[in-house]
This record gives structure tokens, C-alpha cells and sequence, in this order.
């Protein structure tokens, strides 16, 4: 299967061929022969050029699709990540809270100066206490 440029190349030389074989007994005609292919050839150049052009530019945008994909990915991994970590945060301080409530509550039972397990939070500057407010 041929290209369009294939085919603009073959019909570009069909031209040129025609009108060089046309141009050969008129030496008029041929001076604007020579400008005509001239100015042939350099389209072609900056159409091929062009085409150069187009083809990196979509290498650049495929690799920015994947670059922008791959970034989405890592924050999706980061956010998730965070997550774990936060649920993670959660269950040590209840459980750290949980360890403290006990130390003030068994201060309060076995210390006769120390009756109010909340005050004994307060005394250690602890804030085990908060969900009972």
C-alpha cells in the first residue's frame, strides 16, 4: 500500500519529468522549467521537514501521556499510602490512650493523693481522656 507522500513523490516526478521532455526544443520555457523544479524541490523539502516535525512532536506527546499517566499513579500509590499511615495513626494513639487511661486509673485506685484519674491525666499533661468530654 502506498503513502500519500509516496504518491505526491511519484506524481511531483511525473511532473517534472513531463515538463522537462515538453521543455527540451524551447529554451524559454525551459529557463522557467529549471525555477518551477527548483521551487518543486524545495517544497518537498519542507514538507519532508514538516513530516519530521509532526513525527517528533508525537513522540513528545505520547511520552508526555505516559509521564502524566505514571505521575497519576505514584500519587495514587502516595495517597493510599497515606491513608494506611493515618489509619495506622489512629489505632496506636487509641491504643496509646487506652495504655495511659489505665496507668491514671490505677494511680487513682492504689494512691491515696490520687482519687481522680483525670486529674492524674492532667498532672502528666495527657489528653487520654478527650472522648469522655
Amino acid at each position: 500500500m502506498t503513502t500519500q507522500a509516496q504518491r505526491d513523490t511519484d506524481f511531483l516526478a511525473y511532473v517534472r519529468e513531463e515538463v522537462a521532455d515538453e521543455a527540451k526544443d524551447k529554451f524559454f520555457t525551459v529557463y522557467f522549467v529549471a525555477d518551477i523544479m527548483a521551487a518543486v524541490d524545495r517544497v518537498i523539502a519542507e514538507r519532508d521537514q514538516a513530516r519530521r516535525e509532526i513525527n517528533v512532536l508525537n513522540r513528545l506527546h505520547d511520552e508526555g501521556g505516559r509521564l502524566c499517566a505514571e505521575a497519576i499513579a505514584g500519587l495514587q500509590r502516595a495517597t493510599n499510602f497515606a491513608k494506611r499511615l493515618n489509619a495506622m495513626i489512629d489505632t496506636l494513639t487509641a491504643e496509646r490512650d487506652e495504655a495511659r487511661r489505665e496507668v491514671c486509673i490505677n494511680e487513682a485506685n492504689h494512691l491515696p493523693t490520687m482519687a481522680d484519674p483525670h486529674r492524674e491525666a492532667r498532672r502528666r499533661g495527657w489528653d487520654c481522656f478527650k472522648e469522655e468530654r
